[in-house]
């Protein structure tokens, strides 16, 4: 989706709405010719017009003259799908998915106008695929000439298939309501939906948005039908496997992750017995231990000293105009 956001995919689709718009709004207010024509006249004529005669023509919102509309408008007019889409060749710059682009645009009126369409959303997937699918000669060459005169008388046409009994019922809108009335659509890019059916075909997502709804009556009377292409043959017997022995009565009480004896509560400790006194609690590195002691100089000689150590020891004395001390005795 983020390559389709840089592309500016969805301002394209606002830009064709836009176009048919204005043409529908000129034929139905003002009663006039409309004359559309791009640069080459096969591809954004085809959208515009074809588009403008699904919202003005009730017919080409059924499920037959849709498919002659893209016959019309797209086949005959000269659309080349051989380009556009390189089918069996090399892309080229000229190659651009512009049917598909208007098979969105025709999504978006479907999804604005749900009951005014004949046709679902299914057949718009269906041209998706077939249109590069090469499996019918509706869409292959560049114009309605080549395929007359060279793959015609070759190949099925597309629209024979979609046309059977079996088939038209697969892409048919249950809650279709014949309008005659014409279609204004909305050109508001915040009505635009992503269409998710297309864009996510190949995930899961994209799978529940196309899965058809199938009736709960239908779907008990095909599977009550018998199917012919089953294989007729009857099944060896299976052997069936002996009843299982009856399980022992397990107790309603949790198991423990404990024994009886871990779950008996220990008994208390003895209160703890002091055994050093209260003076072993001093504190050996107090500010008082580790302060030192007052300086001798500033206390007078032999304060500190007991009187036996003060008459031991010999006491010194400077003699006058010699370096020699005398001792006293």
């Amino acid at each position: 989706m983020k390559d389709v956001a840089n592309s500016c995919w969805y301002d394209y689709i606002g830009a064709i709405l836009s176009s048919t718009l204005k043409v529908v709004v000129e034929i139905l207010d003002f009663n006039a010719n409309v004359m559309v024509h791009c640069s080459d006249g096969w591809d954004r004529t085809a959208q515009v017009c074809s588009l403008a005669e699904l919202c003005l023509d009730p017919y080409f919102r059924t499920q037959a003259g849709f498919l002659k509309l893209v016959q019309k408008e797209w086949c005959s007019f000269g659309h080349r799908f051989r380009t556009r889409a390189a089918l069996g060749e090399q892309p080229t710059q000229e190659c651009s998915p512009v049917f598909v682009q208007w098979l969105d645009c025709v999504s978006q009126l479907l999804r604005q106008f749900p009951d005014a369409f004949e046709f679902s959303d299914a057949v718009l997937l269906r041209l998706t695929q077939e249109v590069y699918s090469n499996l019918y000669g509706t869409f292959l060459c560049d114009n309605e000439q080549e395929r007359l005169s060279k793959v015609q008388a070759h190949t099925v046409s597309l629209w024979s298939v979609l046309l059977r009994p079996d088939e038209v019922g697969s892409w048919r809108n249950p809650s279709y309501q014949e309008d005659r009335f014409p279609l204004v659509p909305s050109v508001c890019q915040a009505n635009y939906v992503v269409w998710e059916a297309y864009w996510f075909r190949f995930h899961v997502r994209g799978d529940r948005s196309k899965a058809p709804s199938v009736p709960a009556a239908a779907a008990v009377s095909a599977s009550s039908e018998p199917d012919p292409f089953a294989p007729n043959f009857t099944p060896p017997a299976v052997a069936q496997a002996p009843p299982p022995a009856p399980m022992a009565a397990v107790s309603a009480e949790p198991p423990s992750l404990f024994t009886p004896e871990e779950l008996i509560a220990p008994p208390r400790r003895a209160a703890p017995v002091q055994v050093f006194a209260d003076d072993d609690d001093e504190d050996v590195f107090s500010f008082e231990k580790l302060r030192p002691k007052t300086d001798k100089a500033s206390k007078p000689e032999g304060a500190d000293q007991s009187p036996a150590a003060a008459a031991a020891e010999p006491a010194t004395k400077q003699v006058a105009g010699g370096d020699t001390p005398e001792l006293e005795l």
